[in-house]
């Protein structure tokens, strides 16, 4: 359930279900190959995972879709033990109603993948963008006018409140961040393509009047601004008590559900005015709207009232 083949000529590979995302991803990369998607927890996430939720992770949906969408066929158990074979070897998946895409995104409930076959997509060049804001405002504008002028869509859209970048940034030993940060990744398949993106990205970002936006050109800068992001969301769940929910609205009601949700933090009666902290895939868009309780003398009741009014809520 492990093995991973990749075959050049064929213009696919094959990997069974219990193969480790960055496995599959470094045996793509021999090929010059990439993987179409980014889970955070890729040295222990498993591509038949990745396949049976149909996730792309970190990845804006918009610029390169859902790893699905490159599956040409599965090996699936079904829940009489059959053992069925879907799609094809060819690199075009066939027109309409067809078993593979029955199981992409099933999450197990119609039968358990036991091997993926998807189509090979060629390495791609990245350029790395970081923007500051004065407020949260400034990025979810900034998503919003992204697809309302039709802008071309990163790779990677992340942001981080203030208070979350404070904290994220603090770790990784960056300067405290002055205001909302906004992470972005641009992607091509060519040096001149990924650079024109990038520089035309940044002449958009700058219309949206940021504090600051700048292509990161150092490596070491790019790696702590980036881990920011996940270690913001580690270290906030070691503060205390954390209820959190995964929002994905409508692109044009972005900034309407994001305040919606925050005002949440003055309605919650079992605990008054818990912290705060949001940060996400918002390019998607996606966000994680986290409210959080000191651990430190409050009664477990309290607590058990906090988890629970926050998911009815």
């Amino acid at each position: 359930l492990n093995e991973v083949k990749v075959y050049p000529e064929r213009g696919y590979f094959e990997a069974g279900a219990g193969a480790r995302v960055w496995e599959v991803r470094r045996a793509l990369a021999e090929h010059g190959c990439m993987l179409p998607a980014f889970p955070g927890s890729e040295r222990v996430a498993t591509i038949g995972g990745i396949i049976a939720v149909n996730t792309s992770a970190h990845t804006v949906d918009a610029a390169l879709g859902k790893p699905g969408d490159f599956v040409l066929g599965l090996e699936v158990v079904l829940p009489t033990g059959e053992v069925i074979e879907t799609g094809t070897e060819s690199t075009r998946r066939p027109a309409g109603v067809e078993l593979t895409k029955l199981f992409i995104g099933c999450e197990g409930l119609f039968g358990v993948i036991t091997k993926v076959r998807m189509r090979l997509i060629s390495d791609i060049r990245t350029r790395n963008i970081v923007a500051y804001f004065d407020r949260v405002d400034g990025i979810l504008d900034t998503v919003t006018n992204m697809y309302r002028k039709g802008v071309v869509p990163p790779l990677f859209f992340e942001f981080l409140d203030h208070e979350s970048a404070k904290i994220g940034y603090e770790v990784k030993g960056l300067p405290e961040p002055p205001g909302p940060v906004a992470i972005i990744t641009m992607h091509d398949w060519t040096k001149n393509g990924v650079e024109e993106k990038a520089q035309h990205f940044l002449s958009f970002l700058k219309s949206q009047n940021p504090t600051e936006a700048k292509i990161v050109e150092d490596e070491e800068e790019w790696k702590k601004i980036w881990g920011s992001r996940s270690e913001a969301g580690n270290f906030i769940n070691r503060r205390g008590i954390l209820a959190g929910v995964e929002v994905t609205p409508r692109v044009d009601l972005l900034k309407e559900a994001y305040y919606e949700i925050e005002s949440l933090r003055g309605k919650i009666e079992s605990y008054k005015n818990p912290e705060f902290y949001s940060f996400g895939h918002i390019g998607a868009p996606t966000m994680h709207a986290d409210f959080l309780i000191p651990t430190k003398d409050v009664p477990n009741e309290v607590k058990k009232r906090f988890i629970m009014e926050v998911r009815i809520k």
